[in-house]
């Protein structure tokens, strides 16, 4: 053997022992430390398995109130039903409580439907309520200030502004022109079948006349406007029903200082809607 050989193999010797010592100082070492070892191995499971149940625990929290959501929006609308069908009751069993009912009556039960109804509802059955629900200004005066303190949006608001103002006008069938609402009132129930002269006699001229309404305050005969500029539209009415009263038999005059503007006590309301009110005519 060459004394390379020899060197190289005493090289390996010196390396084989040196693995043999560094193996016995490792497994000394694991055995000398071996519990904590163990012990520090099942404390991270244990810590796993604990954040495992944690997200579990949440994912089943999670769910629950999903289900509870889904539940309680279940219920909302067996509870939107409910309301509806309490409302179509509420109409059938006292239309004539609130459609026929004296102002004050009319006006908080106006306000009441508008507070207490869903938006969706206000949307829909508002307009095609108004033209049976206003009989007088002060009634259309009444939905429209209710529609403006609902939370509805203002898009919304002036839609159903818009709406029922439509809903009680309607144009001359002779020329298209839209012609003032007029709302009648009237002093004396005996007076029912003249009343319904005039208001045959409005509508043949092409006004829209929602009906009469009988009523308790005094009056000495006066047309009522609420835009200034209806001013004419007033006195072209005044020039209707004047004839029929004198045809009538009656004495009542309705002068120009009959003409009443009301613009400042309803704001709100638009152009386009006047109120007669007619004393006792067989008396006048």
């Amino acid at each position: 053997m060459s004394n390379v050989e020899e060197n190289t193999y005493s090289i390996e010797l010196k390396k084989l022992a040196l693995e043999e010592k560094r193996d016995q100082r490792e497994s000394r070492f694991f055995t000398r430390h071996a519990g904590a070892i163990i012990s520090a191995f099942v404390s991270v499971i244990a810590i796993l398995a604990s954040a495992y149940q944690n997200i579990q625990s949440s994912i089943q929290r999670t769910e629950d109130r999903i289900l509870e959501f889904e539940q309680k929006k279940q219920e909302l609308e067996t509870s939107k039903l409910e309301l509806r069908r309490n409302v179509a009751e509420l109409f059938i069993q006292n239309d004539k409580t609130i459609f026929m009912s004296d102002q004050q009556t009319k006006n908080r039960f106006i306000k009441i439907f508008i507070a207490t109804l869903p938006n969706d509802f206000i949307n829909v059955i508002l307009p095609e309520l108004s033209s049976t629900l206003v009989t007088s200004a002060e009634d259309y005066s009444t939905i429209i200030g209710a529609v403006q303190n609902t939370n509805l949006p203002e898009d919304k608001r002036s839609a159903i502004k818009t709406a029922v103002e439509q809903s009680i006008k309607q144009a001359s069938p002779q020329n298209d022109i839209v012609k003032p609402t007029v709302y009648v009132h009237y002093k004396n129930i005996v007076d029912a079948s003249s009343v319904d002269k005039i208001i045959d006699a409005l509508r043949q001229d092409g006004y829209k006349v929602p009906g009469k309404q009988l009523v308790q305050k005094s009056t000495n005969g006066d047309i009522r406007y609420y835009k200034p500029q209806d001013k004419e539209q007033a006195k072209m009415l005044r020039d209707i029903v004047q004839p029929v009263l004198d045809q009538l038999g009656s004495r009542l005059k309705i002068e120009d200082n009959s003409l009443l503007d009301l613009s400042k006590s309803f704001p709100n309301l638009p152009s386009g809607i006047l109120e007669l009110w007619l004393p006792s005519i067989a008396s006048s």
